[in-house]
């Protein structure tokens, strides 16, 4: 199978983290590139843009830069686009959330064209804070959708999830999974990053997904090189179906 796209994840993690000045923003723009080598068939890759404008300006002091929307709850607004060169592939991504106290809203529209087959995904999700650390979501999509699969279903897709972000005193962990259910399939994954200082964080993740029996791995770092610019690295590697691949994604980032 191949890969569409990866989650953006990731970088230089064999830099020391040095400290830098907090700097609040309100928008943030991205560059991507992913290197796809399949056990079977040729290499691909995929070029990725994508921008997200906050209602607000976010305050980063004293925080994890790459949770400062989170702690926040800075609402906004984001579209990418990503195009799989050989796979003929290609991705539109619009979305936005809005936070009221601790209630969190959310709809994201996917276009996709995987050579030719073509569908539109329309997702919502409710989240609230139980705390000040700990959001629960439930969410709906329109269709049962594996990216990249080319695989789709018009059965409603259901999910639950949660985000615990948990003050170690001065260092942060991040932890996040989801479940995903449709009459076709069962999806989960999980995700865990360490924060070692508010601009340099490392971790990884697992993805089950059922259709096909696939079992993902994935191994990521960020680094904000400067209060407004960061680098972003993942490795991921997949395996069952009868087949798999491995891929390496690069990042890049700034923040107006």
């Amino acid at each position: 199978m191949k890969k569409t796209y990866l989650a953006m994840a990731v970088a230089a993690a064999s830099i020391v983290a040095q400290p830098t000045l907090a700097q609040d923003y309100q928008m943030e723009a991205g560059l991507s590139y992913t290197s796809i080598s399949p056990d079977i068939g040729s290499s691909d890759s995929v070029m990725g843009l994508d921008f997200r404008y906050n209602l607000e300006t976010v305050s980063t002091e004293g925080k994890p830069l790459a949770e400062a929307e989170f702690l926040g709850r800075n609402g906004g607004v984001n579209i990418s686009y990503s195009d799989q060169d050989k796979a003929d592939a290609s991705y539109i991504t619009l979305g936005g959330d809005y936070w009221h106290e601790d209630m969190y809203f959310a709809a994201t529209y996917v276009n996709a064209d995987e050579g030719g087959d073509k569908e539109n995904i329309i997702a919502v999700k409710a989240g609230y804070m139980v705390d000040e650390s700990l959001r629960l979501h439930v969410g709906l999509a329109n269709q049962g959708y594996i990216a990249g699969a080319r695989y789709e279903n018009d059965e409603t897709t259901i999910a639950v999830g949660g985000k615990l972000l948990h003050d170690l005193g001065g260092q942060y962990i991040n932890l996040e999974g989801e479940f995903q259910y449709n009459t076709d399939y069962k999806y989960a994954n999980a995700k865990a990053d360490y924060y070692f200082a508010n601009e340099l964080s490392a971790g990884f993740g697992v993805t089950k997904t059922g259709l096909y029996d696939k079992v993902e791995f994935d191994v990521n770092a960020k680094y904000f090189v400067m209060p407004n610019v960061s680098g972003e690295l993942a490795y991921t590697m997949n395996s069952g179906g009868g087949d798999g691949d491995n891929a390496i994604n690069f990042r890049v980032a700034a923040r107006f």
